[in-house]
């Protein structure tokens, strides 16, 4: 029934009047007649079926736990067999048995457009939730508001195009598994054992954690993306591994890496880091790898910071363009380079702890070293070594050490004192101050 309703605010008039609040609505007496029945049961108002036990879903439709269950040895806990079912964990908790929720995936069962939420997984032998794998059906399951603790094998698996949102998961030797061209938000996962999250390529990943990874072998990756990825918000730190392995054309922006047993974020081919903080990890703060290929990378407007032995590294590839960031107190070289790198506009202070160590590391050719603020680097700022050739080095500025060189063929800029070089007509000169 439509009401219309116009109030009007008690008003005080001059002379102590006032007019009285009211209002206007429709009429408010029922139909006349008895009440009577709408001749429909309790699954016709509320479409769904409950669940109270062990329970394999062969058909599609609505389905809510109303109790917590437990599974025998050896059984899946709830078998799915079928497409466009919505499994309502409903607060409850599933445990023992093999698996939690099992998504039959071979193509035949076309089990597509499977959700399943809000509730918990513990204890069991298998996988907390198993449905596919990076190719494989279902696709589109969705898991949503989930909790998986103690699975022994996968904590989270979900097919092609998979949507895995507001999870947790603590131990699984992976935490969160999903298909190609797949989301996944704002999910944790603690202690896992190979990996945090292994993310088939062309899929997008926001606001994720990744702590504790550690297989006891001195592996154990936070993040394995697959190529094409975009990830944004995530937080990798304290695995025993790599923070995150990225493979071509993945975008990773302001995201943290820190306290990683390996490097703190590897990345492949034509990839880009951009507004992230890498510090702490003990097998350098970011690799440009050359599996794949490598090369064209990008990392840009970081904190590159107290790794060991390296800030940034690429130790084969080439092409790749390091700006902007700020690289500081990594226990060799802030930066080393093989081919055709251009290092620009970065600030690089006080790294190395011998007089080998230093600002940059260059052992190959074609490199351009180019308006970089270099304060305080402990062996020099730029080392050209005798490996190197062509590298451009100018318009940098030094306080404290500024070139080694070795190698041959490399244009490098007169080292001018700052008082001069300011008001010198060559603003290419390399300022020491």
């Amino acid at each position: 029934m439509n009401r219309r309703i116009r109030t009007l605010a008690v008003t005080a008039l001059a002379g102590g009047t006032f007019i009285a609040a009211f209002a206007v609505a429709g009429p408010l007496n029922p139909p006349a007649g008895p009440i009577t029945s709408t001749n429909k049961t309790l699954d016709q108002v509320q479409p769904r079926i409950p669940i109270s036990s062990p329970l394999a879903i062969m058909a599609p439709g609505s389905y809510y736990l109303t109790r917590n269950i437990s599974a025998s040895a050896g059984t899946d806990a709830i078998y799915i067999a079928t497409g466009n079912v919505t499994l309502d964990l409903n607060g409850f908790t599933i445990s023992g048995g093999r698996t939690g929720v099992f998504v039959e995936h071979f193509p035949l069962t076309t089990a597509d457009g499977v959700t399943i939420l809000n509730g918990s997984i513990s204890g069991v032998s298998g996988s907390g939730i198993f449905a596919g794998g990076i190719d494989d059906q279902p696709q589109g399951l969705t898991v949503r508001n989930v909790k998986v603790l103690d699975a022994t094998d996968l904590g989270i698996n979900v097919g092609r195009g998979g949507v895995v949102e507001n999870c947790y998961v603590s131990g699984a030797t992976t935490g969160i598994r999903a298909g190609y061209s797949s989301r996944v938000s704002d999910c944790i996962v603690e202690f896992s054992g190979s990996f945090g999250y292994f993310i088939g390529g062309g899929s997008n990943i926001t606001d994720c954690v990744a702590v504790g990874v550690d297989d006891s072998n001195g592996g154990g990756h936070g993040f394995a993306i697959g190529a094409g990825s975009t990830l944004r918000g995530i937080t990798s730190r304290s695995n025993a591994g790599n923070g995150g392995i990225f493979d071509n054309e993945c975008t990773i922006t302001d995201s943290t890496f820190t306290n990683n047993g390996l490097t703190g974020a590897v990345l492949r081919s034509n990839s880009r880091l951009a507004g992230c903080t890498i510090s702490s990890n003990l097998s350098s703060g970011v690799v440009l790898d050359s599996v794949g290929g490598g090369g064209n990378c990008v990392v840009e407007h970081c904190n590159v910071s107290s790794n060991v032995p390296l800030g940034i590294a690429s130790f084969i590839t080439g092409n790749h363009t390091i700006r902007d960031n700020t690289i500081c107190h990594n226990a060799d070289f802030g930066i080393r380079v093989s081919d055709n790198c251009q290092i620009l506009n970065n600030r690089i202070s006080e790294n190395g702890d011998t007089n080998n160590d230093g600002g940059v590391f260059v052992t190959g050719s074609g490199n351009i070293v180019q308006n970089n603020n270099f304060s305080l680097n402990i062996g020099s700022g730029v080392e050209l070594y005798n490996s190197s050739s062509g590298t451009l080095v100018l318009a940098n500025t030094f306080r404290g050490s500024t070139l080694r060189i070795a190698g041959s063929g490399h244009t490098v800029a007169p080292i001018t004192a700052a008082g001069a070089a300011v008001t010198g007509s060559n603003s290419f000169v390399n300022i020491s101050y």
